[in-house]
């Protein structure tokens, strides 16, 4: 119980100490010690996801709760497209995470970047693997940018909840990716606290998954 209360007390100030950005850079000894606490059910057998996101370049470990987010800037992105309008005031998607208050990634690392209007090979330390707390909720779209559903599906009048998935952060995540086109990804998005490593480390994390396994 001692060590719960401290490890709470230890997310608080991490997300105290600075309001204005959602994701907060961490020692590796503090990034090990939330991987190993709340981040139990992350394996590599698992659909793994990516996001692409330029962060802080003297550090490679980050702690993000997309709750922080910024809710005017975010007021400002939802009305500028008409699919985040549609997936946040039609009362048959109020079950998935908020688009107000989420962080968007890919099953893909391709996705991840192509979604940051970006190229992977160019820019493989701003790509990121996201770590997801155990059982969060995990929104998934039907295409690899929700930008272009209306292109690949149907129009976004038409947009329907059965057309998205809603899963939780399991050790048996799995995302399906059955005849995806161009590229076989899904765009994910979620409301619940996640960790990101800086792709650059995998080597690293793989060896933290096969210590304590």
């Amino acid at each position: 119980m001692k060590f719960i209360l401290e490890f709470n007390s230890f997310i608080d100030k991490i997300e105290i100490a600075d309001t204005t950005s959602r994701s907060k850079p961490l020692t590796e000894e503090e990034f090990i010690e939330i991987f190993n606490t709340n981040c139990k059910n992350f394996n590599f057998d698992n659909t793994q996801l990516y996001r692409g996101v330029e962060l802080d370049k003297n550090s490679n470990f980050f702690y993000t709760n997309p709750l922080n987010s910024d809710r005017d800037f975010k007021q400002r992105w939802i009305k500028s497209s008409d699919y985040n309008v549609k997936l946040t005031e039609d009362p048959q998607f109020k079950d998935l995470p908020s688009r107000y208050n989420c962080l968007i990634g890919s099953t893909s690392k391709n996705g991840a970047m192509i979604t940051f209007n970006s190229f992977w090979n160019v820019l493989e330390d701003k790509l990121f693997i996201i770590i997801p707390f155990d059982n969060t909720e995990i929104a998934v779209a039907p295409v690899f940018d929700l930008a272009g559903f209306k292109r690949m599906i149907k129009p976004v009048n038409d947009m329907e909840r059965s057309d998205f998935e809603l899963l939780r952060y399991t050790k048996s995540f799995n995302i399906k990716h059955e005849s995806l086109k161009p590229i076989h990804s899904k765009e994910i998005w979620t409301s619940g606290r996640c960790l990101l490593v800086r792709y650059t480390e995998l080597e690293k994390l793989k060896k933290l998954v096969e210590q304590r396994s």
